[in-house]
C-alpha cells in the first residue's frame, strides 16, 4: 500500500477465509494497525464490515490522530468499494 504522497508501506495478510473475511496488519514505526473485513449475502444483498483495529504509541498519538486517521477514513469508500467489486465478480 502506498499512502498519498507517502512512501510505500508493507501491509501483510494475516487471515483469510475464502468467501467471508480476511484480515491484514501494518506494522509502523508509530504503532501496528489491523483491519477485519467479513462479507456476508444477505439475500441479493451484501453486507460488507470494515474494522480497523490501532494500536498506537503514546507519543505519536497526536500524530497520528491529526495526519494518518483523517488520510484513513478518506480512503474508505474507495477501499470499501474495492472489496465489493471482488466480491461481486466472484
Amino acid at each position: 500500500m502506498t499512502p498519498q504522497g507517502g512512501e510505500p508501506i508493507q501491509v501483510h495478510l494475516k487471515t483469510v477465509t475464502q468467501g467471508e473475511e480476511f484480515s491484514d496488519e501494518a506494522v509502523l514505526p508509530f504503532g501496528v494497525i489491523r483491519n477485519v473485513h467479513r462479507m456476508q449475502m444477505l439475500g441479493k444483498k451484501l453486507q460488507l464490515t470494515h474494522e480497523v483495529h490501532a494500536e498506537i504509541k503514546e507519543e505519536a498519538a497526536g500524530f497520528f490522530g491529526k495526519e494518518i486517521w483523517p488520510h484513513m477514513q478518506s480512503g474508505l469508500p474507495e477501499s470499501v468499494n474495492n472489496i465489493i467489486a471482488l466480491v461481486q465478480a466472484q
